[in-house]
């Protein structure tokens, strides 16, 4: 599902793990963020399930004024677990850019 070839927005579509309308507001906003963003969020999640074993990511937002994406990854130690924390942050979803 997430091999390279797809969008964000197609794989969103795919998914169909909530309810269409939801799916569907989801892809619309995941169709406004550049294309190298879309594509760093998509190769992360498609490594981490490439991974063997498979590495946990944790996708979390926070507002902006533009696109940013931050990766982070912890290997797993004797004590703790490790993972792959993937941040994006952006305008809210209905938050219009002032040069629009």
């Amino acid at each position: 599902m997430w091999a390279p070839g797809k969008s964000l927005s197609q794989i969103a579509r795919e998914a169909r793990t909530a309810p269409p309308e939801l799916l569907n507001a989801w892809a619309t906003f995941l169709d406004t963020m550049p294309v190298a963003i879309q594509e760093t969020i998509r190769a992360v999640a498609y490594s981490a399930l490439s991974a063997d074993p498979p590495v946990e990511v944790t996708f979390a937002w926070a507002p902006s004024y533009d696109f940013e994406v931050t990766v982070w990854q912890v290997p797993d130690t004797k004590t703790t677990k490790g993972g792959i924390t993937l941040l994006v942050r952006s305008r809210y979803p209905d938050d219009r850019h002032p040069i629009h």
